[in-house]
């Protein structure tokens, strides 16, 4: 059976060293998914050399499946799914998409709409596929190594769709402890193609920072078993 484990969404901008400023405003937007008074705070002193990828503010959610990380250039959404959505790919898509409505938001006011790009991850794991090695090797390889006495095997993919998404699918053999194995799914779908390529435009605008959320939602929904074959026609 097909389960949707986690998902990411980032966002990154340019940086704001006032990021901190901004805590009211996050909390009030924020309020319907993360607890006004769980946010940690994190103060850096100005002649210590930090990252700016080092979080300042961070917040869990009441039940702690979702994480909020918010640093000087980038807003980052974890979730962990149950076993009340893990199976249904829509209802983890609702989840996200409510919630990522509400970072998109956050981040214009904060960046001024200087947005670099936006990604969504998500790990995916199917515990009914028979012979996980066989599958992935039948789907992207020749034949003849399934003659091999092959103990794990990764493969990624990538794809540009529109001149502007990396749509990049990793697929792989994965172990419990007691090594049963189960096939796992990673997919990865960013506008850093954009931000890498396009010299002409340095931000993402509107169009690009929602569209993504439509591809994400394309291929989870109607796409998913053909992709990981290395089909995309989307």
């Amino acid at each position: 059976m097909k389960k949707q484990i986690y998902s990411q969404y980032v966002i990154a901008f340019e940086q704001k060293n006032d990021i901190l400023d901004q805590l009211n405003s996050i909390k009030e937007k924020m309020k319907d998914f993360f607890p006004p008074d769980a946010y940690l705070t994190f103060g850096v002193p100005s002649n210590f050399p930090v990252p700016p990828e080092m979080p300042r503010i961070a917040v869990s959610s009441k039940n702690n499946h979702s994480n909020l990380q918010i640093s000087l250039n980038q807003i980052q959404l974890t979730t962990k799914f149950d076993e009340n959505f893990q199976t249904d790919f829509s209802k983890c898509y609702e989840y996200l998409k409510n919630r990522i409505i509400v970072v998109n938001e956050i981040t214009k006011t904060i960046s001024e709409g200087r947005m670099f790009f936006n990604g969504i991850v998500s790990q995916f794991v199917d515990d009914k596929v028979s012979d996980v090695k066989k599958d992935i090797i039948s789907c992207l390889y020749k034949n003849e190594l399934l003659d091999e006495n092959i103990f794990d095997i990764l493969s990624k993919l990538t794809y540009i769709k529109d001149s502007t998404y990396y749509v990049n699918v990793t697929v792989n053999n994965i172990r419990d402890n007691n090594l049963i194995e189960a096939l796992g799914v990673q997919l990865d779908i960013n506008s850093r193609y954009n931000f890498n390529y396009n010299k002409e435009k340095k931000y993402i605008d509107e169009q690009v920072l929602n569209k993504l959320q439509d591809l994400y939602e394309n291929i989870v929904i109607n796409h998913f078993t053909e992709i990981i074959k290395g089909k995309f026609d989307i």
